[in-house]
C-alpha cells in the first residue's frame, strides 16, 4: 500500500546503511532499498521453506501497484510461490498473463468480487480460458467483519455461478468440468497452494 510493487535487486550493504536510521532522515530511495533487499530474502527464504508469497495488486499507490511490477522478481525466484491477490484491479489481464507465463504465480481473487461485479466476472472468463492449469486460482473473503464475510461470499457465488453457466452454454465446459472447476476455485485450489490438508486426510 506504501510503497511500488517493483523490487528491484538491492546489496546487503546498502541495505545495512539503512537499518536503523529514523525513517524521516531517509529518502524515498533509501526506503525502498531497503525494502527491496527484504522482500528478496524473504522471497529466497520462502521458496527453500516451501512457504507462498502472498502480494497486494492493484488499487493502492496506483501507479506503483501494477503486477508488471513483480515481473523480475517473480523471474528471478522461479522456486517460489507468489499468490497475486485481488486480481491486480484494474489490470486483470496482466495478472492473467503473469500466470499463464510463470509457473510460480498464482491468483488470488479476493476482494475482486466486491470491487466491481462485471470486472470479477470478465476476470474469471480470462483467467479460465489462459492459465495453463486450473488450480493456479483462488479466492478468499479478505475481510475484516462477519457481515462482510457473509457479502464476499454471496458476491463470489454470484460471479462463480454467472461465470460458468455461460461458460456451459457457450459450450466451453461441460457440466460436470465446470463443477469440478467450482469445487477447485473455493475449496481444493487454496489447500494445495498453502499445502492445508484436506478434512479427509488431516484425520488420517
Amino acid at each position: 500500500y506504501f510503497r511500488n510493487l517493483r523490487f528491484d535487486e538491492a546489496q546487503r550493504e546498502d541495505a545495512a546503511a539503512v537499518f536503523g536510521r529514523e525513517k524521516s532522515t531517509l529518502s524515498e530511495e533509501e526506503r525502498n532499498t531497503f525494502g527491496n533487499y527484504m522482500f528478496r530474502l524473504a522471497a529466497s527464504i520462502a521458496g527453500e521453506l516451501d512457504l507462498p508469497i502472498q502480494l497486494h495488486t492493484g488499487l493502492a499507490q496506483l501507479s506503483g501497484s501494477s503486477p508488471m511490477l513483480l515481473e523480475s522478481a517473480l523471474r528471478d525466484y522461479p522456486g517460489t510461490r507468489f499468490v497475486l491477490f485481488h486480481g491486480g484491479f484494474p489490470w486483470i489481464y496482466e495478472t492473467a498473463a503473469l500466470a499463464h507465463v510463470y509457473p510460480n504465480v498464482y491468483l488470488d481473487i479476493n476482494w475482486l468480487p466486491l470491487i466491481s461485479t462485471t470486472a470479477a466476472c470478465q476476470a474469471l472468463h480470462v483467467y479460465m480460458e489462459i492459465l495453463p492449469r486450473w488450480d493456479k486460482i483462488a479466492w478468499g473473503g479478505d475481510n475484516w467483519t462477519s457481515e462482510e464475510s457473509v457479502g464476499a461470499s454471496i458476491a463470489f457465488r454470484f460471479i462463480l455461478k454467472k461465470v460458468l453457466s455461460e461458460k456451459v452454454d457457450e459450450g466451453f465446459l461441460r457440466l460436470k468440468d465446470a463443477q469440478q472447476f467450482a469445487e477447485r476455485i473455493m475449496y481444493r485450489n487454496a489447500h494445495s497452494i498453502y499445502h492445508i490438508p484436506l478434512a479427509n486426510e488431516a484425520t488420517r
